[in-house]
């Protein structure tokens, strides 16, 4: 794209981050990715914006000498939201349209977040969806989730829990 913009869906949703004491390894999983996914993308030129589970977005330029510092400050400080959906979040993204790349990290994948996301997704977006691996309950869920999202232009994929892994997927 001549002028390339991405946006990443950080799934902040409390219900579907287990809490372990005082944190979330899955929500820390998600942040970790989006850092990571977000700065690379910053550095290959890309204007980069966050949404969250409440729509809540920080948009960095391409163009700024501190593009990943700025990238990142955000997310040192993200928390999980009483939000119970993407709706938010999705609203957002169709407010923005345009031709983008979008990289939705979820925490959980079912068929209600991928109508959700699909409503909201642009006929020439590049869509990447990077979903937390389901339990075996949660995995007829996750499968139609899948299948709706691939049925509209999605590249699905579990998410890894290695950076090396992250790389590898992405």
């Amino acid at each position: 794209a001549w002028d390339p913009t991405a946006w990443v869906v950080l799934d902040s949703r409390a219900g579907v981050h287990p809490v372990i004491g005082r944190v979330s390894p899955s929500f820390e999983a998600l942040v970790s990715a989006a850092a990571s996914i977000g700065a690379r993308l910053v550095r290959d030129g890309y204007a980069v914006g966050l949404v969250d589970a409440e729509g809540t977005a920080h948009h960095v330029e391409a163009d700024r000498p501190d593009g990943e510092d700025s990238w990142l400050d955000p997310l040192i400080d993200v928390g999980v939201t009483g939000t119970p959906d993407l709706l938010e979040a999705t609203a957002t993204l169709s407010r923005v349209g345009g031709e983008h790349l979008v990289v939705a990290l979820l925490g959980r994948l079912d068929r209600g977040v991928a109508e959700a996301l699909a409503a909201a997704a642009g006929a020439r977006e590049t869509r990447i969806a990077l979903a937390l691996p389901p339990t075996a309950e949660e995995q007829p869920g996750w499968d139609a989730g899948a299948a709706v999202l691939a049925d509209h232009g999605w590249t699905v994929r579990p998410l890894p829990g290695s950076s090396d892994a992250l790389a590898a997927a992405w």
